[in-house]
């Protein structure tokens, strides 16, 4: 390995996921640490200013792109403390004054048109540095982040506790550290973006950190706790990030895979399990605002209304007279009075009809508003009266109307015997799923402050609903395991490296189901790409299906497009063993998909047994085969016999694996 050993976050865990779905955290950490002995502080600032150029362009590139107020990079260089029991000697801040030259020199050299007066400091023991040309100001911890003339922030223990600053992007650290509670707690700072959003450019989503000093063993400890892959030590979870690679590459979108691949597999159907309690209405409205706001759908709002408003209309003339005698109803109140006089063996009881107030007829239009929400009742409680005073007008008597019993009308449709609820929330429904296709595009390349809001939508829909698989364009990932070995590679995969190659993360490189897999399709002499499907989100092929009374989502393993007679045509393959606890829902919701999009797919294949190194598959475009899963109970020993029934040979697993 080369002397810088990056480590940046692989996996998400529970206590992640509100603090990367918000947007308040990197995706990834990077950790720079030598892998050898040996003084690397002046190669690491280096890096770090370089890093630090580069992602000041990028950024500035970026906001400019997404039409938002500029961000401010900060590089927080530490310096390290005095030793325990060390005067402040004259020597001592020679040498300090020493480093610091050293860094704001190196930093300088690589970042030359860094304005004057961008450095300042937060050291406790320090007022105003002078060093040569340099005159370095105190500042309080707490006011860097909104002091965009600082660029370059020297510190010691100030960005370890009690700091917070988003935009600091890049730290250099020249202080050793082997407690790991320090370093959780140094890390920590690091790890918040200065937008509160992911972004679309793979770098703004990375914090970057370079520590010639470190202890690597324990970085990488606290990294692999920061990003869930082991429970933290000392019980407190603390940020946390979603990647850690030791040696990370960048993949692009390979040249070796024809883009009609990329065509193919954003078309193939993937839908997004619906929420678990959807308000289809509450969609509509919401949906309506974000698409007028972003001028793709003009007076998107005043549509929204008026199609459950037409549901409304049809509802009440479809039952006039029910409607009418619930209005009637509801404009009366039966009053009954208990007479009790001295001298009878028992009281009496009487019942008069009065007519009923504004207040009673409020009583009953919260039941309607329950139903439909208080937007749709009170906008169309105002489109009857509107009516109501044209209607008068033409008669010349506006002194007719009678505004509670309007009010009593609209009120009488959460009485009647029919479902008011379901046919206007099957409008909004319709109406929104209608937007959010014809819009995909155009909501496509909204700026990345505005998907968070589409994506909120999309997951309140109440049934599965088709989405686009959007193939990143770029990312991080990393290339060698966390003992420092590489990682295996493969080819075709729609992204890769440079050279082509596809670094397979330290879960699959030790699954030989998985690679054994790979190596099967690749025999075929006809593959033109795969893709490793993603465990969730908008990157991966998604199946929604039901267990029970509640919604998930299947992500099959593997997408691979063979080129047959001179057409492309996709496969899914899913290795997932007939002997674990999900194999039977799993293989249940594939069944599914394949009945209902088979007719898109040269092959869906299901790998669940393995016996005498070789590997046994289902082919679920077979419907002899779907139809004997659906007749399997749904339990880990029925899906094994359907495999010993059923089963043909996949592949012989390599030797080698």
């Amino acid at each position: 390995m080369d002397q810088d050993t990056r480590v940046v976050p692989v996996s998400e865990t529970s206590w992640q996921k509100p603090e990367h779905e918000s947007g308040l955290l990197k995706n990834a950490l990077t950790l720079d640490i030598p892998d050898e002995p040996g003084d690397f502080s002046t190669t690491m600032v280096r890096d770090a200013a370089l890093d630090f150029v580069d992602v000041c362009d990028q950024s500035d590139e970026y906001c400019q792109q997404q039409d938002i107020d500029p961000v401010v990079p900060l590089l927080v260089a530490q310096i390290p403390n005095k030793q325990a029991g060390e005067k402040d000697t004259e020597k001592g801040r020679k040498d300090e004054d020493e480093l610091i030259h050293l860094v704001l020199e190196t930093i300088r050299k690589h970042r030359p048109d860094m304005p004057a007066g961008s450095v300042a400091h937060v050291l406790g023991d320090r007022a105003t540095i002078e060093i040569g040309a340099y005159e370095i100001p105190k500042v309080a911890p707490q006011d860097v982040q909104h002091d965009h003339r600082i660029r370059v922030l020297l510190a010691k223990d100030a960005v370890s506790t009690g700091w917070d600053c988003p935009r600091a992007e890049v730290l250099v650290s020249l202080r050793p550290a082997k407690d790991d509670t320090y370093v959780t707690q140094l890390l920590g700072r690091i790890v918040r973006t200065p937008l509160a959003q992911q972004t679309s450019v793979e770098q703004l989503n990375i914090a970057s950190c370079y520590l010639p000093y470190f202890d690597k063993q324990t970085a990488k400890i606290v990294a692999e706790e920061l990003m869930g892959m082991r429970e933290p030590r000392s019980g407190e979870r603390g940020a946390s990030v979603a990647k850690v690679m030791l040696q990370p590459v960048t993949l692009t979108r390979n040249p070796d895979v024809p883009t009609e691949v990329y065509q193919l597999i954003e078309g193939l159907p993937s839908f997004a399990k619906p929420a678990a309690a959807p308000r289809p209405i509450k969609r509509i409205l919401k949906a309506a605002q974000a698409l007028a706001q972003d001028e793709l759908v003009p007076y998107a709002d005043k549509i929204a209304h008026d199609a459950m408003f037409d549901v409304l209309d049809a509802i009440t003339e479809d039952h006039v007279d029910a409607v009418e005698d619930q209005a009637k109803k509801i404009m009366t109140a039966d009053i009954r009075r208990i007479l009790v006089e001295r001298g009878e063996d028992e009281a009496t009881a009487s019942t008069a009809t009065r007519a009923a107030d504004a207040a009673t007829v409020d009583d009953a239009l919260r039941h309607l508003r329950r139903l439909i929400t208080a937007s749709v009742v009170n906008r169309y409680l105002t489109k009857n009266m509107q009516a109501a005073i044209v209607e008068a007008d033409s008669f010349n008597d506006l002194a007719t109307i009678d505004i509670t019993a309007v009010r009593a009308r609209v009120a009488a449709l959460a009485f009647i015997d029919s479902d008011v609820q379901k046919p206007v929330e099957d409008a909004a429904d319709s109406l929104t799923r209608y937007w959010l296709t014809t819009n995909a595009k155009a909501i496509a390349s909204l700026p990345d402050s505005r998907r968070p809001t589409y994506e909120a939508i999309q997951d309140m829909a109440r049934e599965p609903e088709q989405v686009t698989i959007e193939i990143k364009t770029d990312e991080q990932v990393d290339s060698v395991d966390t003992d420092g070995n590489w990682l295996p590679t493969e080819k075709k995969h729609l992204l890769s490296t440079t050279e082509g190659h596809y670094p397979l993360e330290p879960k699959m490189a030790k699954n030989r189901w998985e690679r054994a897999t790979i190596t099967q399709e690749h025999s075929a002499g006809t593959l033109a790409g795969w893709y490793r499907n993603p465990s969730a989100g908008k990157n991966s092929l998604r199946i929604a299906h039901r267990s029970g009374e509640v919604w998930k989502s299947v992500q099959p393993d593997f997408a691979f497009f063979h080129n047959k007679n001179g057409n492309l045509l996709p496969t899914i393959v899913d290795p997932h063993g007939a002997h674990l606890g999900d194999s039977a829902p799993k293989l249940k919701a594939l069944t599914e998909y394949a009945d209902e999009h088979g007719e898109k797919f040269d092959r869906i294949v299901a790998v669940g047994l393995e016996k005498d190194n070789t590997l046994y598959r289902l082919d679920l475009k077979d419907p002899k085969i779907r139809r004997a899963v659906y007749e399997s109970p749904a339990d880990t020993d029925s899906i094994k016999k359907l495999y010993d029934r059923h089963g043909e040979k996949y592949t012989t697993i390599p030797a080698d694996l």
